[in-house]
């Protein structure tokens, strides 16, 4: 039997929404970086976002059973979406952005 030289993983990770929801504690800091444009979202703005996203989404009556099939290349308004999606009770799939219908 093998063993990892490093600790255990805790039984209960954090979950990125918890992680999201925590922004008060460092709100300024970052929270995403796209690699492409360097564009900055910090822990405070993204936490935000992912609150109105999630709004708008049960608005429109997305909710728990509901999955949200993303297709757009990768940003930070992706991550926006996906858990602004998860944070409304849904579930996320990413499409490829060369996906087509044929």
């Amino acid at each position: 039997m093998w063993t990892s030289p490093y600790e255990p993983l805790p039984a209960a990770p954090p979950l990125v929404l918890d992680l999201v929801a925590d922004a008060e504690r460092d709100g300024a800091g970052p929270a995403l970086i796209d690699a492409a444009t360097g564009a900055r979202l910090t822990r405070r703005t993204l936490a935000g976002r992912v609150a109105r996203g999630a709004a708008s989404l049960r608005a429109r009556g997305f909710g728990p059973g509901d999955v949200l099939a993303l297709w757009a290349p990768n940003s930070p308004d992706w991550a926006v979406a996906a858990l602004g999606a998860m944070a409304a009770g849904g579930a996320v799939t990413g499409l490829g952005v060369v996906a087509t219908d044929a």
